[in-house]
């Protein structure tokens, strides 16, 4: 988990009507150590990669209006990066650019929403659903290792695994699951398999050829986790 952080924004809780009425999904969050709620898959995939993204360091759901004309429009996300950098992402469906399948893909109200952020002195980011989908396989890997990082929020052991687990990996550079349990064949393979993941979210190590956590899987130490 990360320290535990001041944000100047905090998440817009969801009505009672938006749960019954939309498509919400919701997970436990060991980077914020709380629930986190959002609507439609998209913004699912966005608030999973803020939770697995190490240059993250907190981030909040729903944290804003931003006034644009004659309407308000509520920006999906806030981040707060461990360099100090501040922005706001809003959700951009293919139905709302122009061009979404070309590269010179465009929010038809972009010119609006910058000035309007612009002059509320925001640092504004557009998230467009064609690179989501783009990036969905890091998706599906990082959804099939959210409950490993949970599990591992509840470890008593996990800071003594963890630190067993480094020096293990100082001296093979990488290794398999498999090699790591045996390497730490007095603790629960369950546990070790936790620890690694907690690793993982926190950006010291990473599954190499982008596979799903499980026994075959390879992990090596993150060259950048330094400037992280």
């Amino acid at each position: 988990m990360s320290p535990i952080v001041d944000l100047p924004f905090r998440p817009r809780l969801l009505s009672l009507r938006e749960r019954k009425s939309k498509d919400t999904y919701s997970f436990l969050s060991p980077k914020l150590d709380r629930i986190v709620e959002v609507v439609e898959p998209s913004r699912a995939q966005m608030a999973i990669e803020f939770e697995f993204d190490p240059a993250v360091l907190d981030f909040a759901e729903r944290p804003r209006r931003l006034s644009v004309g004659q309407r308000d429009v509520e920006l999906d996300f806030f981040t707060l990066e461990r360099n100090g950098r501040e922005r706001f992402w809003l959700f951009v469906p293919n139905a709302e650019c122009y061009e979404p399948g070309s590269p010179r893909r465009v929010h038809r109200e972009s010119t609006a929403l910058v000035d309007a952020a612009n002059n509320a002195h925001l640092a504004l980011e557009f998230t467009f659903e064609a690179d989501l989908i783009k990036r969905r396989s890091r998706f599906n890997q990082s959804l099939h290792l959210l409950p490993y990082a949970q599990d591992a929020m509840f470890l008593e052991n996990r800071e003594s695994l963890k630190e067993q687990l480094r020096t293990g990996l100082q001296a093979l550079q990488r290794a398999s699951i498999d090699q790591l349990w045996t390497l730490l064949a007095g603790f629960h393979r369950a546990d070790v398999t936790a620890a690694i993941a907690n690793l993982v979210h926190g950006g010291e190590l990473i599954i190499v050829g982008g596979r799903a956590l499980d026994r075959l899987s390879v992990v090596e130490r993150r060259a950048d986790h330094a400037s992280a």
